[in-house]
């Protein structure tokens, strides 16, 4: 069973990364909207892949994940997590920190 979810999770992250090269197409070629909305389906891949790892090295069960893995919204915000941790977690003075938190969590603005 680890095998598979195994290759569960490098086919996600392999399609994550097969979408973002197709953003970039639609991008250069001025297809922002098309290729914002194949960053969002990446996104959603690399969470995929994330949580299908997670699963392969028994961190968390398949049925923890289940409804995760077939929802928009929640694989949107498990990726927006995955992207603001590190930043959380990084070794600033606390001060410094305090100030990345806020402007992480208010979205960059502010």
């Amino acid at each position: 069973m680890v095998e598979l979810y195994q290759k569960a999770a490098r086919a996600a992250y392999e399609n994550c990364l097969a979408l973002l090269d197709e953003s970039k197409i639609l991008a250069e070629h001025s297809g922002f909207a098309r290729a914002y909305a194949l960053c969002v389906l990446a996104s959603e891949e690399f969470c995929k892949s994330f949580l299908y790892k997670a699963v392969s090295a028994g961190l968390v069960k398949l049925e923890e994940v289940q409804k995760t893995l077939t929802n928009h919204l929640e694989k949107i915000e498990r990726f927006d997590h995955l992207m603001r941790i590190p930043y959380a977690l990084a070794p600033y003075d606390t001060r410094t920190k305090l100030d990345a938190c806020r402007h992480l969590c208010n979205g960059g603005l502010g």
